[in-house]
């Protein structure tokens, strides 16, 4: 391709960048969603293999517009980027291997598709994991690391604060904890927070939604409906999982999607409330969205519950100023 074409391809993808990456990220996830029916795999852990590597399509889709222009691609691989690169995509095989036993209940044997994709899966979060690691401004005093860590237990504990409201009050609500005492729910909380940043939708999404998305939103939009129209695209990029056999629906599949839709909803005010208070740093949003997938795991997230994190989020919303970003 010519230096002209090439720049005016360029060209057409800046200027239309929010539909390009939109389409891109649905037909990548899609892409990965739909081969477990293509092959017909019967394998219910190449299934969430195949699914968990369709979830890093927002940060695999961000990635590929960061490196189309030329600045971009000059810098990111510039010094010991490739070794670095290396070194993360065998940081997260590591990790996945080691919190596995204790974060999940997959099996470490797996069929050869799955290891297809779970060798494509470490690739894309090593790769993401590098990228974000190279963007990120870390704390420098102890302030900072008590605002990330807030981040990333707020959600849990305001969970655990409704669980023991609504049992309070007589509602029925659950709570699952390891029967290993107190240092086995340590290690499996500590192991299950590593692996879900890794592959339970914090790596592989937010440095779409909320780290190219949003801030390109805000460019045209108040930040109040930049933060919704993340959080509807976000609820309607899932919605093939309910047709492709990994959620289970139950007797109302569309109450199941309307009540997925609220929840993805009030989570975008939370993501897109710590975003904004911290200057856009994407890694604390990564954490507190760590939690949001970490908490189902040990407390039952109840209808009631949605409601108390949707006041939350009604609080939150308003006081919000506009926060410019612009990209780059």
């Amino acid at each position: 391709m010519s230096s002209s074409s090439e720049s005016e391809a360029r060209s057409i993808v800046q200027r239309f960048a929010v539909p390009f990456f939109i389409l891109g990220t649905f037909l990548i996830a899609l892409l990965f969603w739909l081969v477990p029916r293509w092959l017909g795999l019967q394998d219910a852990v190449a299934l969430r293999h195949w699914v968990a590597l369709g979830s890093f399509a927002p940060a695999l889709m961000a990635l590929i517009l960061q490196i189309s222009d030329s600045q971009t691609r000059q810098d990111w691989m510039q010094g010991r980027g490739a070794e670095n690169l290396v070194l993360s995509i065998l940081a997260v095989g590591a990790l996945y291997f080691i919190c596995l036993p204790y974060a999940s209940t997959i099996p470490v044997q797996v069929s050869a598709w799955g290891w297809v994709a779970r060798s494509l899966l470490f690739v894309a979060g090593g790769a993401v994991l590098f990228t974000v690691l190279r963007q990120t401004v870390f704390p420098q005093s102890l302030q900072g690391w008590l605002v990330w860590l807030a981040a990333a237990l707020v959600y849990p504990l305001l969970m655990l604060l409704a669980w023991a409201v609504w049992t309070r009050f007589g509602v029925s609500a659950q709570i699952n904890l390891p029967e290993s005492g107190a240092g086995g729910l340590m290690l499996s909380l500590l192991a299950s927070y590593v692996y879900l940043f890794l592959f339970g939708g914090a790596l592989g999404g937010e440095p779409g939604w909320r780290g190219w998305l949003l801030p390109r939103l805000l460019n045209r939009l108040p930040f109040w409906v930049a933060v919704l129209v993340v959080g509807v695209v976000e609820a309607l990029w899932v919605v093939p999982l309910y047709f492709n056999g990994y959620y289970f629906s139950g007797d109302s599949l569309w109450q199941e999607l309307a009540g997925l839709g609220l929840l993805t909803l009030v989570h975008a005010v939370w993501l897109g409330w710590v975003w904004v208070r911290l200057q856009g740093n994407l890694f604390p949003v990564m954490l507190l969205r760590t939690g949001m997938a970490v908490t189902p795991l040990f407390i039952a997230i109840t209808p009631l519950s949605w409601g108390f994190l949707a006041v939350i989020g009604l609080i939150l919303l308003p006081n919000l100023r506009r926060f410019e970003m612009h990209s780059g």
